[in-house]
């Protein structure tokens, strides 16, 4: 794309848009970490095991992922404030849905509504921010929009056990956030479309199947997805798991375990968002495995401390913070240094198919099966740990079974790792490939 072609909408009203998308990222992972913080709570509430706790992140997770390319394409063809808003009003209302749930049926039915909503948010945010911002000016735009992640998880997990200690439920957590969700989706519906740029004249790609062979034959782009599976696992199980971890285990309070988690989970976004970016770009120019190479190392670095980590005794909670949080700092590198290695080894024309398969991929198979995966290794293992001990299963063998499921996370890094590493085997030929089919497709024949 041109950059003349950037905008006609001034650098001001730009501006505010992107603070529109950053506020709405920031709620969409505030709203959907909410679970992971109340996870005790309405676990003793509604009597569940850790299976049905894994299942209730997988449909989340799943319903995402599908929805995110329906709502993906709607974004692409519709009015993407209409999108956004009406999405950001049906998330707010299925979260306040949560709160009113009885039994764990309809929670788990408000969550899907949850999924739903929340999926329009990233394809549109993406799209818009397209169109404000010339190519060069992209990646700080939609990396003020993207710090509403780390920074949704950290308030979700400071607030969300204090908010519900003091008002004595976890149901009146999910009613407060589900208000400036729903303002915000009316202040997006009000706000101008922005203007959309023309499309370049390699958009089209013909059919759905034949761009998934194109995706399929590109050697890294398997490898990355692959790795893909892997970063979904791990995050998924870390975020839905972790104060849930720090209670059972290490005994942690609902409040300070929340805390702690926010630590854990998403302090270190921030660091590695800020810095990551950065060291990437620098090694991409000095070292031949360049950013691909960056990530396979985090990860390897990854597995080991959060294994040492999940290893430790529960009088050791300290080390457990300090060991894990570098270690996570992995799961946050991998999409700084993965997507941009996945743009460059594709077509243009190439590129959303590749980025929905990838990120499809991971969210159902690592995501959606991962943390499903973890519930019912921590329900074997906490009943065979009561079984051993001749005892009744209670929340000291349920610690036990939760720290031995969540070693499926260092699991994970060494998956990515693996793909990650094997993927810059063929990261230079393919490249040169793409570029090579991107020159044919703009000299005139």
């Amino acid at each position: 794309m041109n950059s003349a072609l950037e905008t006609t909408v001034p650098a001001p009203q730009a501006r505010r848009v992107v603070f529109l998308l950053f506020l709405a990222m920031f709620l969409n992972y505030y709203d959907r970490t909410i679970p992971a913080v109340l996870m005790e709570p309405i676990r003793l509430e509604f009597g569940l095991t850790d299976t049905l706790l894994g299942l209730l992140n997988a449909v989340f997770t799943v319903t995402y992922a599908l929805f995110g390319i329906v709502l993906g394409r709607l974004a692409d063809v519709g009015v993407r404030k209409t999108v956004m808003g009406m999405g950001l009003i049906a998330w707010s209302a299925a979260t306040a849905l949560s709160g009113a749930a009885t039994g764990f049926g309809w929670f788990l039915l408000a969550r899907v509504g949850v999924g739903i909503g929340e999926a329009s948010c990233a394809p549109t945010a993406q799209s818009i921010v397209a169109d404000l911002y010339a190519p060069e000016r992209r990646s700080r735009a939609m990396g003020l929009v993207m710090l509403g992640l780390p920074l949704g998880l950290v308030a979700a997990f400071f607030t969300g056990g204090a908010i519900a200690s003091a008002m004595g439920s976890w149901h009146a957590v999910f009613w407060l956030a589900a208000l400036p969700g729903a303002l915000l989706g009316g202040i997006m519906l009000m706000m101008k479309e922005p203007p959309r740029q023309a499309a370049p004249a390699d958009a089209a790609s013909g059919g759905i199947a034949q761009a998934l062979r194109l995706v399929w034959a590109v050697a890294s782009l398997r490898w990355l997805t692959l790795g893909a599976i892997g970063f979904g696992l791990a995050g998924y199980v870390g975020t839905g798991f972790m104060v849930a971890l720090l209670q059972r285990y290490f005994h942690l309070p609902l409040i300070q375990a929340g805390i702690v988690s926010g630590v854990i989970i998403g302090a270190t976004g921030l660091v590695a968002m800020i810095g990551g970016g950065w060291l990437a770009d620098v090694l991409q120019q000095r070292w031949r495995p360049g950013r691909l190479g960056l990530t396979t190392l985090a990860s390897v670095a990854g597995a080991v401390l959060t294994l040492i980590a999940l290893c430790l005794p529960s009088t050791r909670v300290e080390w457990f913070v300090v060991l894990f949080a570098i270690g996570w700092l992995a799961t946050y590198l991998f999409p700084v240094c993965a997507y941009p290695a996945l743009q460059e080894v594709v077509a243009p024309r190439q590129r959303g198919v590749a980025m929905a398969v990838h990120l499809a991929v991971g969210n159902v198979v690592g995501g959606g099966c991962g943390v499903v995966l973890v519930g019912v290794l921590s329900d074997r293992v906490a009943l065979a740990s009561a079984q051993a001990a001749g005892q009744a299963l209670d929340e000291y063998h349920r610690g036990v079974g939760l720290a031995t499921g969540m070693l499926l996370i260092p699991a994970a890094m060494a998956l990515m790792a693996l793909a990650t590493w094997q993927a810059t085997r063929h990261f230079d030929a393919d490249r040169q490939r793409a570029q090579d089919a991107a020159s044919s497709l703009s000299t005139p024949h």
